[in-house]
């Protein structure tokens, strides 16, 4: 398994930081919670990885997602985690082993 600091040198030259994540997420989420489906409501982008240094690190238009309120700070977040992790493990494993991606996702680890 690679150290932090390298899987985070790959990544970088792999994924270039972006600018505007949260307007990227916006027009791929057509404004509409990503859970509920909810529109016309205030978004907030809840990040996959887990960490504040890989929340900001790693924050990619796909490591996120946007959520209304309610399923963000409520348990419905639980529900909507499971298809959003399998989602970044498929991006991630196309590029790292099984272990530099675990080490990469933190504590939100795979989805068995």
């Amino acid at each position: 398994m690679k150290t932090l600091p390298y899987l985070k040198q790959a990544f970088t030259l792999l994924y270039p930081p972006e600018e505007n994540v949260r307007q990227q997420r916006l027009i791929i989420s057509q404004g509409k919670c990503e859970h509920c489906g909810k529109g016309n409501i205030r978004l907030e982008m809840h990040h996959i990885l887990t960490g504040k240094l890989r929340r900001s690190f790693f924050e990619r238009f796909f490591t996120v997602r946007m959520l209304c309120p309610n399923c963000h700070k409520g348990s419905k977040k639980y529900l909507a985690l499971p298809k959003a992790k399998k989602e970044v493990e498929a991006v991630l494993l196309q590029a790292f082993d099984i272990l530099d991606t675990i080490n990469i996702m933190g504590s939100s680890g795979l989805e068995q």
